[in-house]
């Protein structure tokens, strides 16, 4: 079986799609060939020669030689072009949602998604499938579609991180000092602003000094908006107790990072199924998060707190709740064993394979088909 994986770039900062592709690469490399290839770097201009006939035949024999397309995005017209020669090839392809139909994303140029989604309506509906990763994604993909006879199925992100990785007899708690971490896109849906106005309050509590703390924002991000939060930092007269790292990739430095941190904070105003939210949680790192994470097992299996309400107070509350040697120590053995029992990368890439599978032979037989009943 040779799988096409179709992404925007395989720039790492790119978070989802490309964390996803590798992950199918590196699990699934005994039962399928999976070739990622970056889509930006052909011109607009080669689709349209193409449909012309120039090079057609190269082109044609070159997808020939892959069982299925899997694309990583919705909005993209490189992507659409493709899936319109695939459909004249027979070759079957698959669509992995990664939060485009999400209400906030959609608010942002509303009429030119609907209009995109209109000349291309018949590339979704033809779809074998579209991936989605929680019941949440699955209702607002079905409210922007409008089409039942779409085939859904749901995997959430999986994480490459091991129980065994974690040490937690060296896990030591300091009693004095909170370090909290933000770790991800430097983006303006994810709260990160709320973060700062939040931790400006805390220190302004005189009465608190027992306990004092630090924040470390981690990741990449426009260089407009990373010094807009600098300029914020400074204007809240943070300096002293705010800092800024680059992004940071490979694995063993994820897992030295995010075990030397107390709480987790993703306030986040939209998110479809975040990686660094559960990579946090491998690492036994207690999190507070939104409602708009969509990640409830965080309060079910007592991992640390989702907010009531995203607003700097609230923030603050939770921080303060949170602020607890022993809670945080029994919150991080849950978090890492929620990731353990049920998102490890291997567990959803094997999902994954059988979906695959699914779709060369016409089948429905992976549990993670909508049409099956599957629920999470």
């Amino acid at each position: 079986m040779n799988i096409l994986s179709i992404i925007a770039s395989k720039d790492l900062s790119g978070g989802g799609p490309i964390y996803l592709c590798n992950s199918q690469k590196k699990f699934l490399s005994k039962k399928c060939y999976i070739k990622i290839f970056s889509i930006n770097n052909i011109k607009i201009v080669k689709f349209i020669l193409f449909f012309l006939g120039y090079k057609r035949k190269k082109i044609i024999n070159i997808l020939l030689k892959f069982s299925l397309v899997h694309f990583h995005d919705v909005w993209s017209i490189r992507h659409h072009l493709l899936a319109v020669i695939l459909r004249k090839l027979s070759i079957p392809y698959i669509f992995s949602i990664h939060g485009h139909f999400d209400i906030w994303s959609l608010k942002k140029n509303y009429l030119l998604k609907k209009i995109f989604f209109l000349l291309f309506k018949k590339n979704f509906i033809l779809a074998s499938g579209l991936q989605i990763s929680s019941t949440e994604e699955l209702n607002e993909a079905k409210f922007f579609l409008q089409n039942e006879n779409i085939n859904f199925f749901l995997i959430s992100n999986g994480v490459d991180i091991n129980i065994n990785d974690i040490d937690f007899n060296k896990k030591k708690l300091d009693t004095n000092i909170i370090k909290l971490l933000f770790f991800g896109r430097i983006h303006p849906k994810k709260g990160i602003e709320l973060i700062l106005h939040s931790f400006k309050k805390i220190l302004s509590y005189k009465k608190d000094q027992i306990i004092n703390y630090n924040l470390t924002i981690v990741g990449p991000g426009e260089k407009y908006y990373l010094k807009k939060i600098k300029n914020l930092v400074l204007d809240l007269e943070l300096v002293s107790f705010v800092k800024f790292l680059k992004p940071i990739y490979e694995h063993r430095d994820k897992i030295n990072l995010l075990t030397s941190y107390d709480i987790f904070l993703l306030p986040s105003f939209e998110e479809a199924d975040s990686i660094a939210l559960k990579e946090a949680l491998a690492c036994g790192l207690p999190v507070i998060i939104s409602k708009e994470c969509r990640f409830n097992e965080v309060e079910i299996f007592n991992c640390g707190l989702i907010l009531d309400k995203n607003t700097s107070d609230d923030l603050c509350m939770a921080i303060k709740k949170l602020s607890d040697t022993k809670l945080l120590s029994v919150m991080g053995k849950n978090s890492a064993q929620l990731i353990d029992k049920k998102y490890k990368s291997s567990l959803m890439n094997e999902n994954f394979y059988e979906i695959y599978f699914d779709v060369m032979n016409g089948t429905r037989v992976a549990k993670n088909w909508l049409c099956n009943n599957y629920r999470p």
